[in-house]
C-alpha cells in the first residue's frame, strides 16, 4: 500500500503526477482533515513505498511498443509529409512509450526535496518528466564497455534492457546489459553535482548530460567504435551485425544487416532525440524558478 497521505494528495490531484509536482511547487495539497501535503512530505515518502506506487504512473516502461518506428516516419510526424491515421497512432506510441529516463526515476523524490522543498523551482520537474530517449538507443560505446565477444558477437556490445540482444537457441534471445549500474550511477551523481543544498543549475545539468552522452554511449559514430574495436571504419561496416533491439513486448528485430546498417540506425535517432533534448532544456528556461 501506498503512504496514506500521498495516495490521498494523489487523488486530490487528479491522479497525475505532473499536476501532483505542480502543485507541490505552489505550497502543497490541501486533504481532509485540515492537513496541507508538502513537498518534504513528498520526499519523505518517496522511500516509503511512494516511489512503487507512483512509478507506474511516473515512468515509461521498457519494451512497450507496437510499432518500431525509422528515422524517415518520424520525420514525417514532425511535418515532412502526411501519414494515415493508424501510422501516426503507432508512431504516437513509439515517440512516448518505452523510454528511458535521464533523470532515473528513483531520484524524482531527491529532485522534489531539493527543487521544490529548497527552491521552489519547478523547472528540475520539467526535466524529470521530459528528458527521455527509445530505450533501444541506449547501446554503450565499445571505448567506455566491450565485453567479452565470440564467433556470434564479435563486438560484445552492451546496452539498456531493450537496446543490445543475441539469438539464443532457435526462438530465444539473450540481452545484453553489462554496465547499465554504473552508467544509471553517474547519471545520479550528474543530479546531485548541480541540485544540492548549495547548487540550483539546470544549465550545468545540460551540459554535464551533453558530456556524459558523449562519453558513454555509441550514437552511431563509426570512426570511433572502429578506434576501439581495433579495426577500421570501413571493416567494422561490413561486418554482419548480429545484434537486436526489442521493439515491442516479447518483439524483436533485427538492428541490420550489417554494423554499418546498425550504426545508421543510431546515427538516425540520436540526432532527433538529441535535439528534443536541447529543444526541452530551451523550453525549461521559460520556467519560473520561482
Amino acid at each position: 500500500m501506498p503512504p496514506h497521505k500521498l495516495h490521498s494528495a494523489f487523488l486530490q490531484a487528479g491522479q497525475n503526477v505532473v499536476n501532483l509536482l505542480s502543485k507541490l511547487q505552489k505550497g502543497g495539497i490541501d486533504l481532509q482533515g485540515g492537513s496541507t501535503y508538502t513537498a518534504q512530505q513528498f520526499a519523505a515518502d518517496w522511500d516509503s513505498g511512494g516511489k512503487q506506487f507512483l512509478e507506474a504512473y511516473w515512468r515509461d516502461s521498457a519494451n512497450t511498443t507496437v510499432h518500431s518506428s525509422t528515422a524517415a516516419e518520424l520525420r514525417a510526424v514532425l511535418g515532412d509529409e502526411e501519414l494515415g491515421d493508424q501510422e501516426a497512432q503507432d508512431l504516437n506510441r513509439e515517440l512516448f512509450q518505452g523510454k528511458h529516463e535521464w533523470i532515473p526515476t528513483n531520484y524524482l523524490g531527491y529532485v522534489v526535496e531539493w527543487s521544490i522543498g529548497k527552491y521552489n523551482d519547478i523547472r528540475w520537474v520539467y526535466l524529470a518528466e521530459v528528458l527521455r530517449i527509445p530505450t533501444r538507443l541506449v547501446v554503450i560505446h565499445p571505448r567506455k564497455l566491450r565485453a567479452s565477444g565470440g564467433a556470434n558477437d564479435p563486438l560484445g556490445l552492451q546496452g539498456h534492457v531493450g537496446a543490445v540482444y543475441l539469438k539464443s537457441g532457435r526462438s530465444g534471445y539473450s540481452q545484453r546489459t553489462k554496465g547499465q549500474g554504473p552508467f544509471h550511477d553517474e547519471l545520479r551523481d550528474l543530479v546531485k553535482a548541480s541540485l544540492s543544498a548549495t547548487s540550483n543549475d539546470p544549465s550545468r545539468y545540460y551540459r554535464a548530460l551533453t558530456e556524459h552522452i558523449t562519453a558513454w554511449y555509441w550514437t552511431g559514430d563509426l570512426g570511433s567504435a572502429a578506434v576501439a574495436c581495433g579495426m577500421t571504419a570501413t571493416a567494422l561496416a561490413a561486418l554482419p551485425c548480429p545484434y537486436y533491439f526489442n521493439s515491442g513486448q516479447s518483439q524483436y528485430e533485427s538492428w541490420g544487416p550489417t554494423m554499418g546498417d546498425m550504426a545508421s540506425r543510431l546515427s538516425e535517432g540520436w540526432a532527433i532525440w538529441l535535439k528534443a533534448n536541447q529543444n526541452q532544456f530551451a523550453a525549461a528556461q521559460f520556467l519560473p524558478p520561482r
